[in-house]
This record gives C-alpha cells, sequence and structure tokens, in this order.
C-alpha cells in the first residue's frame, strides 16, 4: 500500500497563512483551532490580570505611602469632596475630632464637625474654592466640634485641586488646633489690662524699656514728665528724658544691668518737655519681654524733699558760716 504524506499548503495575499494538515479531519482541525483560540484567551486574560494585579499593587503602596505621610504631619489634614463628604483624613485630625477614620470617612464634614450656627459662613467658603481654577486660600480660623461635643479653634489653610479620576475638584484643609493658644492670649491679654489699670491708678512713675525706647508708661510718668503717654513711647530713645550731664551714667547702669542682670536703685535727674530738671528715686530691673530682654521700674518724684534738703544744708551752711 502507497503511504499518504500529508501535505502542506501555505498562501499569502490577504488569504489564511496558517499550516493546513490535509489528512487530519475537519473535525479535528476545528477543535484544535478552538482549542487554541481559548489558549490565546486565557494567555491574554492572565496576561491583564497579571498588569492589574501589579497596578493595583502599585496603587496600594503608593496609598499606604501617602497615608503615612499624612500620618506623620502634626497638623490636622482633611479631604472634601465638592459634595462636602470626607475623603481622607490623617491620624492628626483623628486625635483632635476624637474619631476613627471609618467613623468619619463619607460623612458630610459640615453636618458632622462644624457648629450649627458657623455651617452658613463656612460653607460659603468652602464653595468659593470650588472654583473653575485651583486656587489657594489665605488662613482663617473656625471652630470645629469633637466627637464629644468639644469646640476646638482650628486656623485652617486651604488648596485645591483637579482629580483626573473623578474629574472633580478636591478641597485639602489643612488645620493647627490653636484652642490653647487663643485661650493663653486671652488670659495674657486680662492680666495686661488689669496690670495697666492699676498701673494707671498707681501713685507712682511705672515704665518698660526695650531696645531703648518705651514700650509702657504710666499715667503718673507721664505726667511729671510733662508728656502724653503716646509722646512717651514715641520717643526715639528713653535717655532723652534723662538730664543731659546724667545721661552718659544713666547708659552705662543700663548697659550693666543687661550684663550683670543685677537690679538698680539711684537717684536721677530727669527732664521734662518744658526743659525742668526734677529730681526722682528709680528702681529698675532686668526682665523679659517678647522673647526679649527689657527693664522694668518705678520712679517716685522726689524734686520737693530735694530742695527742702538743699534748703536745710544751706541754713546749716549760713549758720555754721555766722558762727
Amino acid at each position: 500500500m502507497k503511504r499518504v504524506e500529508p501535505q502542506v499548503t501555505s498562501q499569502t495575499g490577504g488569504k489564511n497563512n496558517s499550516k493546513v494538515f490535509s489528512s487530519v479531519p475537519d473535525a479535528i482541525r476545528l477543535g484544535l483551532f478552538l482549542a487554541f483560540s481559548a489558549l490565546l484567551i486565557i494567555c491574554e486574560r492572565t496576561r491583564r490580570l497579571s498588569n492589574y494585579a501589579a497596578t493595583q499593587q502599585k496603587e496600594l503602596q503608593l496609598s499606604q505611602l501617602e497615608q503615612r505621610y499624612f500620618d506623620l504631619v502634626r497638623v490636622m489634614i482633611v479631604a472634601l469632596a465638592p459634595d462636602e463628604t470626607v475623603i481622607k483624613i490623617n491620624k492628626k485630625g483623628c486625635e483632635i475630632l476624637g474619631y476613627r477614620p471609618e467613623e468619619i470617612i463619607g460623612k458630610n464634614w459640615f453636618d458632622t464637625c462644624v457648629p450649627e450656627e458657623s455651617r452658613n459662613e463656612i460653607r460659603k467658603v468652602f464653595q468659593d474654592l470650588l472654583g473653575t481654577e485651583p486656587q489657594n486660600a489665605e488662613s482663617y480660623q473656625n471652630p470645629v466640634i469633637t466627637k464629644t461635643g468639644e469646640e476646638r479653634i482650628i486656623e485652617w489653610r486651604n488648596t485645591t485641586f483637579y482629580n483626573p479620576d473623578t474629574k472633580k475638584i478636591i478641597v485639602l484643609c489643612a488645620g493647627e488646633d490653636i484652642t490653647e493658644y487663643i485661650k493663653t492670649n486671652a488670659a495674657l491679654r486680662e492680666s495686661e489690662a488689669k496690670f495697666r489699670s492699676l498701673a494707671d491708678d498707681a501713685l507712682v512713675g511705672i515704665f518698660m524699656v526695650q531696645d531703648w525706647h518705651y514700650i509702657f508708661a504710666n499715667k503718673y510718668l507721664a505726667e511729671i514728665l510733662g508728656y502724653s503717654v503716646e509722646e512717651l513711647l514715641n520717643l526715639e530713645n528713653w535717655i532723652d528724658v534723662v538730664a543731659p550731664d546724667e545721661r552718659p551714667i544713666a547708659t552705662m547702669t543700663v548697659e550693666g544691668m543687661l550684663s550683670d542682670k543685677q537690679s538698680q536703685r539711684r537717684e536721677i535727674r530727669l527732664q521734662r518737655k518744658d526743659g525742668k530738671l526734677i529730681d526722682v528715686d528709680g528702681i529698675s530691673a532686668l526682665t523679659e519681654y517678647d522673647g526679649k530682654p527689657a527693664l522694668i521700674g518705678t520712679v517716685v518724684d522726689i524734686t520737693e524733699k530735694k530742695a527742702l534738703e538743699r534748703q536745710k544744708e544751706d541754713f546749716f551752711a549760713m549758720a555754721t558760716h555766722d558762727l
């Protein structure tokens, strides 16, 4: 019997260019073709799934890196969607507000964390930020409500950016809790107001000097020098109120206090605005104001006392001379 060899044909020019085994039945050829096609589809899907998994892994790593960075920042960071919902919040934000991330993400920021009396005003700021162009806003302050109902004062700086995935603008808010700072400042202002009230009623001159300028002077000091308080505060150099012949020693005394930090008490003559000289008994000490050294002190007008002493000295001199 003559052996039949398989015949192979090859065609080009847009026609079928696959190898055809003429001795293989059509059903088998069709089955092989379908199996090969299925294999190609499986390989392609496997490749796509592999790429998708790699992309997802990269996105996960980036997301984790982003969250770690957010959590390292020591200010509150909140990302808000245009519908006012919270997209992301960092660790510091959760600490200030008292929420876990899952308790606040997806919630309406204004309804959840902004006092009712402030919502309309702050919503307007938010809507202004959702303009057509990404923009930065100046810092501003507003209260927030914590999970326990406590109000905290936050100083915010906001920015907007376009998210190409959602094709929407995102508002990113960075806020610092300044509640304690405001309370401390309020207490200092109250204390300063009490000090000024007491100082203005005092029967001695009270002053504070820094960088050779008066930064505080009470009414009594202004009166004995013939100036207004505002005029004293605007003097180029506080030494201008010292009698000209005593200015060198007064300068040396101040410089010595700044170096050895010792308080001083001495009698000195001052020059009034009208040029008249007066005698005062002054006490001064070194202190600190706004992080810089300053002198604080008091002066008592002893002009009449010194005049009486000079009269007594003159009287005794005359009496001794007559003897």
